[in-house]
């Protein structure tokens, strides 16, 4: 098999999702890194003051280290750091050891369950290196308790005296023999027998929390519970208890931040994490070290909002704290006290308290309602080498500031390097001066122009206010500055979901009205979408988006019964008509003949329309049996119609594989043919312009696919559809899971790539 050499870049948005901790290395200036709960780890290079991602070997093979829960590193061995993660599902869970500052790294399994993007994700440190020996690690893990290795994470026993197995995080004191470890009281919890209405109205029974602090000074052979104190108004509250989230340590003692789980209908386990629901009642707590023990706690917590508390960062020697308190209307907020906890000022809120300076365009107020949209800001961390400098995350990248100390304080989001976005579909445009349309996960989508720029906020209402994770768009080849795209509203109601429209090549946008009245199910749905952050579906168009059929979702699945049809651009609709037994439906135009939409349901059968979408009718012809009618990252199918080719499409589905499926209109049939090998998976597939063609709507188009052929991973360009391929990749050239693929419309061997969690990319040949 022939191997071409490529380079991939980052089409740049940055951030996009959530940064989940940061560590600092406590003696070596180099050592700073973030992990997320998506996307893998990051380490910082000082010299381009950029993030540099540490995971992009992982295939979809195996994408345990896309979803990292700890990171630790040790202080005797500097460029030493471990990294937890781990699919929920998937035991074993990983260890990543590096000694090369993350360059490099070693595996090893691990015998208990951790994932980077579910519960105590938001919470502190679980992984740390015993200050008594490099050879001694500690593990607090989400579900399964404390364990303890002690030949540097080779293997693991759990230490069995810890009677809760719901952790937040391990810590050691500065002298290594005091261990204190949160928890979330979820084991040792005590049924009341007594109801209370949740937040979603349901009656539900409370459960009293157990103890959420424990201490050892045995290291680890017994514990004792350690009272926590908690406040605030307990009623209604399914869990009540206060939970540790975040400590930090200093040769005094330890400083703790505590919150309280209000109202809400999450389960018990998923109930302690910063982002499981608005966090309360948050409280800074110390609780010092004296003579090898634990003393009386001091409650600290500065006088404010009921508000939750989570991040703490510490300058011991100019007894300076600083906190950050999350659940606040206009966004997240930062204390600091001088004077260790004695009078406290809150620093930074919203857009009236300190400086905020938005480098990245979506994150400006004026596509956020006029807000911030700083959220989720449960971390912050000072530099131990620059007291000013300070970092703090949220749901869509990282904060920091140069002036920690002075009076006012200015922070700027510097997510350079960082690209968490999840991306649902990606499309290369002919015809027009957007190269790439991406559709993507909470931001919505961009419109990039130059795929080396970041884009301006591009799926928007009038007055700037962006719509949120859409699904898919659809355009025609012959007009593509008329798309019609599938839209959540975003979470403040500023915008609506339903399907938008632009007819001016993405410069502007406009909502199609819902179109009430056609069923009861249909009406149902549209209520729903029309509150924030819910699905959409799934739209083809024709004819300038003159025709538009348009697979409304429930949920990630888009019923067969809830199709409709539209033949004036939208202004008017009505159910489409659908003969066969299909329980689920997905449309998809042709892009040459306006008239013809072709179907597919959740059992691979095969549905043609001959009159704009009216009317669909089953065939005989029949692909793999999988189900196309999912949405989101759901579905696993890749259905590309070939434009310039009437009838023509390219199918892949996974496990079955790589399939050219045409529609021969003078005899009425489809053809379909298998062009992969017995055994090769197909993961993602994309059409691109070919290496002679002048013309992209010609014949011979380059078919790019992510891949397993021959028992080997990786992204693929066949230009004889299937007969040979060449290797598009290197061995750190993989990026986690990949969710869309296409190929570009005007450069051949220019191909795109949508991720689940690091960015969007664009790969080309390497000239060189």
């Amino acid at each position: 098999m022939k191997q071409e050499k490529y380079i991939y870049k980052n089409c740049p948005i940055p951030g996009g999702g959530y940064v989940t901790s940061f560590l600092f290395g406590e003696t070596d200036p180099k050592a700073f890194y973030i992990r997320t709960d998506v996307g893998g780890s990051y380490r910082f290079e000082r010299e381009s003051e950029r993030w540099i991602p540490l995971n992009d070997d992982v295939t979809m093979e195996d994408l345990r280290e896309t979803y990292p829960i700890a990171l630790a590193t040790d202080e005797r061995l500097p460029g030493t750091l471990y990294i937890v993660s781990g699919i929920w599902n998937q035991v074993p869970s990983r260890l990543s050891v590096s000694a090369d500052y993350g360059k490099t790294f070693a595996h090893y399994d691990l015998p208990f369950r951790a994932h980077g993007n579910l519960s105590g994700r938001g919470t502190g440190c679980k992984l740390i290196v015993s200050r008594e020996s490099s050879d001694r690690l500690f593990y607090a893990s989400q579900m399964d308790g404390l364990w303890k290795s002690e030949n540097r994470g080779e293997t693991w026993t759990k230490i069995a005296a810890l009677p809760e197995d719901y952790l937040t995080f391990v810590s050691e004191s500065r002298d290594g023999k005091v261990l204190l470890v949160g928890t979330a009281g979820v084991s040792t919890a005590v049924h009341t027998g007594r109801n209370t209405t949740l937040k979603n109205g349901s009656v539900e029974e409370v459960v009293e929390r157990g103890a959420t602090l424990y201490v050892s000074y045995d290291c680890g052979e017994s514990f004792e519970a350690v009272p926590v104190p908690c406040k605030g108004d307990m009623e209604g509250i399914k869990m009540p208890g206060s939970v540790p989230l975040r400590v930090a340590v200093t040769e005094e003692g330890f400083y703790l931040t505590t919150s309280v789980m209000p109202k809400t209908y999450w389960f018990a386990e998923m109930a302690y994490s910063c982002d499981g629901g608005r966090i309360l009642y948050g409280q800074v707590l110390k609780y010092p070290v004296r003579d090898g023990k634990l003393g009386a706690v001091e409650d600290i917590t500065p006088s404010q909002e009921d508000t939750g508390i989570s991040g703490i960062a510490l300058i011991p020697e100019k007894n300076f704290i600083c906190v950050s308190s999350a659940n606040k209307r206009n966004g997240d907020s930062l204390y600091r006290s001088f004077d260790g906890g004695k009078t406290w000022e809150e620093f930074l809120y919203g857009l009236t308290v300190g400086h905020m300076i938005f480098r990245t365009s979506y994150m400006k107020p004026e596509y956020n309602g006029g807000a911030n949209l700083i959220h989720w800001l449960s971390d912050l961390k000072i530099n131990p080498f620059n007291e000013n400098e300070a970092w703090f995350n949220t749901g869509t990248g990282v904060f920091r500031t140069t002036n920690l100390l002075d009076p006012e304080v200015t922070f700027s989001d510097w997510s350079d390097g960082i690209e968490e976005t999840v991306h649902i579909n990606c499309y290369g445009l002919p015809g027009s001066d957007v190269q790439l349309l991406d559709i993507v996960g909470d931001l919505g989508g961009f419109a990039f122009r130059n795929l080396d720029e970041a884009c301006k906020n591009s799926f928007d209402d009038p007055d700037g206010n962006r719509y949120i994770t859409c699904l898919n768009a659809d355009f025609s080849d012959q007009a593509p500055e008329h798309i019609v795209i599938t839209a959540r509203g975003n979470w403040t109601g500023l915008t609506k979901g339903g399907l938008i429209r632009t007819d001016d090549g993405c410069k502007t946008y406009r909502r199609i009205p819902l179109p009430y009245g056609l069923s009861d199910k249909l009406d149902a749905a549209f209520r729903l979408i029309e509150e924030p952050n819910v699905n959409t579906g799934f739209v083809a168009v024709s004819e300038a988006g003159k025709h538009i059929v348009w697979s409304v979702a429930q949920g990630i699945q888009l019923p067969s019964d809830m199709v409709v049809v539209s033949h004036d651009s939208g202004a008017s609709f009505r159910k489409v008509e659908i003969e066969g037994p299909a329980k689920g439906f997905k449309a998809f135009s042709d892009r040459v003949d306006a008239k013809l939409f072709y179907g597919f349901d959740e059992c691979g059968r095969i549905y043609l329309s001959k009159e704009y979408g009216d009317h669909f009718k089953v065939r005989e012809e029949k692909l793999p049996a999988f189900d196309f009618s999912l949405i989101d990252v759901a579905d696993k199918t890749c259905v590309k119609f070939a434009a310039g080719e009437k009838g023509t499409a390219y199918i892949s589905v996974r496990e079955h594989g790589l399939y050219k499926l045409e529609y021969r209109e003078d005899q009425d049939v489809f053809v379909i043919r298998k062009l992969s090998a017995d055994g090769d998976i197909i993961y993602r597939m994309g059409l691109g312009i070919g290496r002679d063609c002048a013309d992209y709507f010609a014949s011979g188009k380059a078919i790019y696919i992510a891949a397993k052929l021959n028992g080997f991973y990786g992204f693929y360009r066949t230009e004889d559809e299937g007969l040979s391929y060449t290797l598009l990749t290197e061995a750190d050239q993989h990026f986690g899971d990949i969710n869309c693929m296409d190929g570009d419309c005007r450069t051949f061997g220019r191909f795109y790539l949508g991720t689940g969690g690091r960015g969007l990319f664009y790969g080309e040949q390497d000239k060189k």
